[in-house]
This record gives C-alpha cells, sequence and structure tokens, in this order.
C-alpha cells in the first residue's frame, strides 16, 4: 500500500512537471520572434555612505559595483528558464545566425549576459570542446556607456534632468517628504549626508543597504536598521520610480530608443529584411532600462525591477496577422506575468502597437536633449525640417503672389481713369462753377 501510495505521488510530480514545462513553451507553434531585456544579476554596492566603515569597497573581493556569485547563479538560472521557455523554437546548439546579445558597458551586464547565455546553450556534440566543462563562449556585443543613450537610460540628457527637477519640486513630492521629514531626517543623521535628504536620494541609501541585506552572512547589519526602518526606507525608494519617469516627455527620452530599437526590427522581420534565421535578440542593462521601457508600454512598476528581472516582447503570427505580447518575470520568481500594452488591448497587432507607441520615440534624442544644436541634426530630420519648410515657404509664396497680382490687376485701371485724355477733367468734376 506504501509503496502504490509512493508511485502515485511520484506520477503526480512527473504530471505536473510536464504540464509545467508544456504550459511554458507551448505558445512557440506562432512566435517569431523574441526581444529579452534583462536587469543583471546580483551584485556589491555601487558605493556606500560614510558612516558605514564595516561595509567599505575593501569589504567586497571585486570591488564596488561588481557581479557577486549569487548573481552569476541568478543569471544561469535566468539562462535555463529562457531554455524551458522557448525550446523547440531555439536551437539546442548556439548559432550567431540565429541569436545576438547587446549589454552596456559595465563588468556586471556583460558577466550577466555570459552566465545568461551558459544556462541558455550547453554545449551539446560538436561544440563540446571539453568533456570536463560544460560552457562555451558566445559573443557579447557592447559599446561605451557614454555613446549608449538607449541602454544606459542614465545617460547625461539636460532636458530630461531639467524636467525631472521640475517633478521632484511639485507640491505633491514636497508633501511626500514632508510627510516624512522626521524619517528622512534621521537618515541624513545616520549616513552623515551633509545636505537634507528629499524623496530622489533614496537611492543612495538604499542601494548599498541592499547589497549587505543580501550578504548578510559575511557583511555587517548596521544596528540603526531596525525592520520598521528598513521597510520604510524600502516603500519611499520604490515610491521614488513614480516620479523618476513622471512626464511622458521623460519616458520619451529615457525609454523611447529602445521601444524604437525593438520595434525597428519586429518591422523588419515582418517585411523580410531580417535574416530569417535571426530568432532572438538580448539586451543585458540595468533596473532604470527595464522600468524606462516598462513606462513606454504603459506599465509603472509598483517597484523597481529586482535582479535577473527579465522583459519579453514576442512578435506573433496567427491567421496571417502580426501581434505583439509582452511579458514580465520578476527576479528569480518562475512566474511570468503577460503586460496588458497601453492603447494596444489583447490581442495587440503589429500594426496597433506601431500607432501607439509613435509619440513615445524620439526624431533626433541629443537635438532633443539640448545636446547639439539645429546644424548639426541627423540628415533624415533635415529632410524632415526643410520639408517643412518649404511647405511653409511655398504657401507663403503662393498666398504673397495671390495678393500682388490682385494689386496689380486693380491699380493700371486707376491709374488710365485718372491720366487718360479720353477723360479729361471739367468743370463738372470740380467744385468750381457748377451748374
Amino acid at each position: 500500500m506504501v509503496r502504490s501510495r509512493c508511485l502515485v505521488a511520484v506520477c503526480s510530480i512527473l504530471l505536473q512537471c510536464f504540464y509545467s514545462v508544456t504550459s511554458l513553451n507551448s505558445h512557440i507553434d506562432t512566435l517569431k520572434f523574441v526581444h529579452a531585456v534583462w536587469r543583471h544579476g546580483d551584485r556589491t554596492p555601487s558605493r556606500t555612505f560614510s558612516t558605514d566603515t564595516a561595509n567599505n569597497e575593501s569589504t567586497w573581493p571585486q570591488g564596488y559595483g561588481e557581479l557577486t556569485r549569487k548573481g552569476i547563479t541568478q543569471q544561469y538560472e535566468l539562462g535555463k528558464w529562457l531554455r524551458q521557455r522557448y525550446d523547440g523554437f531555439l536551437s539546442r546548439s548556439y548559432s550567431k545566425y540565429e541569436i545576438f546579445v547587446r549589454s552596456t558597458g559595465y563588468n556586471r551586464t556583460i558577466m550577466s549576459a555570459m552566465a545568461t547565455m551558459a544556462g541558455l546553450f550547453v554545449p551539446e556534440g560538436d561544440q563540446i570542446w571539453n568533456e570536463d566543462i560544460r560552457w562555451q563562449p558566445i559573443p557579447v556585443h557592447s559599446r561605451p556607456r557614454e555613446s549608449d543613450p538607449m541602454l544606459w537610460t542614465n545617460r547625461h540628457c539636460p532636458t530630461a534632468e531639467q524636467l525631472y527637477r521640475e517633478v521632484v519640486d511639485m507640491p505633491e513630492v514636497k508633501a511626500i517628504e514632508g510627510e516624512n521629514a522626521g524619517f528622512l531626517s534621521m537618515l541624513s543623521e545616520k549616513t552623515g549626508s551633509d545636505r537634507p535628504l528629499r524623496l530622489g536620494d533614496m537611492w543612495e541609501i538604499y542601494d548599498p543597504l541592499n547589497a549587505v541585506y543580501h550578504h548578510r552572512e559575511t557583511h555587517e547589519w548596521p544596528s540603526w536598521v531596525s525592520e520598521e526602518v528598513w521597510s520604510d526606507l524600502q516603500r519611499l525608494y520604490h515610491l521614488y520610480l513614480k516620479y523618476y519617469f513622471f512626464t511622458t516627455e521623460v519616458q520619451r527620452l529615457r525609454g523611447g530608443l529602445l521601444l524604437s530599437d525593438i520595434l525597428t526590427r519586429m518591422d523588419q522581420k515582418v517585411d523580410g529584411e531580417l535574416d530569417d534565421r535571426r530568432k532572438f535578440h538580448a539586451f543585458s542593462a540595468h533596473d532604470t532600462t527595464l522600468a524606462a521601457l516598462l513606462v513606454t508600454l504603459g506599465i509603472l512598476p509598483e517597484r523597481w525591477p529586482s535582479y535577473a528581472s527579465v522583459i519579453l516582447v514576442e512578435l506573433h503570427r496567427r491567421d496571417d496577422r502580426n501581434f505583439v505580447e509582452v511579458y514580465y518575470k520578476n527576479g528569480t520568481e518562475d512566474k511570468v506575468y503577460p503586460i496588458e500594452v497601453s492603447n494596444c488591448p489583447r490581442p495587440c497587432t503589429l500594426i496597433q502597437f506601431s500607432k501607439r507607441s509613435k509619440a513615445l520615440i524620439p526624431t533626433d534624442w541629443e537635438y532633443e536633449c539640448g545636446l547639439k544644436v539645429w546644424y548639426e541634426l541627423e540628415p533624415k530630420t533635415y529632410l524632415i525640417m526643410v520639408g517643412v519648410l518649404a511647405v511653409v515657404i511655398t504657401l507663403l509664396a503662393a498666398i504673397v503672389g495671390s495678393f500682388v497680382m490682385t494689386a496689380l490687376r486693380a491699380e493700371p485701371v486707376a491709374i488710365y481713369e485718372l491720366s487718360s485724355p479720353m477723360h479729361p477733367l471739367s468743370s463738372r468734376d470740380t467744385d468750381e462753377g457748377g451748374v
């Protein structure tokens, strides 16, 4: 009896696993292309505050801002999850024709991309180069972050920065700061800040504490950070996300380039302008990158994306029509959430997705950010401006021409009547010598 019960339990578990995997990749029959945008894995703090001497840079073996062993594991597991989801769509063997991976110019994002690829493409067959090492190098492309505003959304943009300053000075934000004045004052004192802390400064406190929180086995948790303090800090930090991308213009300047890149590639896939073998384009980036893309899709997340979170933008074809489906997987959770794109209810066609996205895509990012003047514009922008100017000039010329022609037609008649010998002035035409 016990043996039969164990057998039933084992069969039940196996069936659940089968249905789980089947449901995970059951949608691949209509799938044509995938964009994956993930945040890097767990990392060391970018920096710490002056009073936290117990967790300064010397306590982190790789220094500040670097991927940790936990982060490597998280990204490797993400790669395995992607393999489960897209197995049967993506080949088991890596192919340069099928996949392209791009990262921001940070060690942690490049390493995260490598770890994710290690989980996605475990070498098989002729790709096994060492029987003892089940890993293979897969190229990750990158560019300096100073020239990568598409993925590094903190790139200097005067227009967006000015708009953000205006947002944090709104009465609504100041009211929040007023309600939390005591807490903010305490944070300033405990962290040794040389200025009063505001809502937008929460990252500077949250980031180092969050790193220590995930590495409490090797690092010292500050005694003044109680559960209540940590909870309040997290609340304010995630509330700050609402105002970071508050205006449509900021969303456009911070997330519009990536939205444009994804949309352009899907259009190219549909129009046959992309190598037919290309199926997967990945971006290894940051929490700000994911948040910026989400807000351009009409989704304001309640929390900043955690380590190893991923956004999936899938292109499907059903009944001779192209559809866009967007999914979000938060951190190390196994569950993936479908996203309802604003102004494009499911099923969201590619045509409608393109229409609703146009207003969120910059024409010339550097110009709109105030980084260059009009005579440095891209040729495409020049053509648009010249075209508009030509239309305006043509209309003005037509109006002026019409006015001049009317005046010229009327003027000779008036001159002829006054000077013609056929109509000399007579006494009847004057006040002198009336009848």
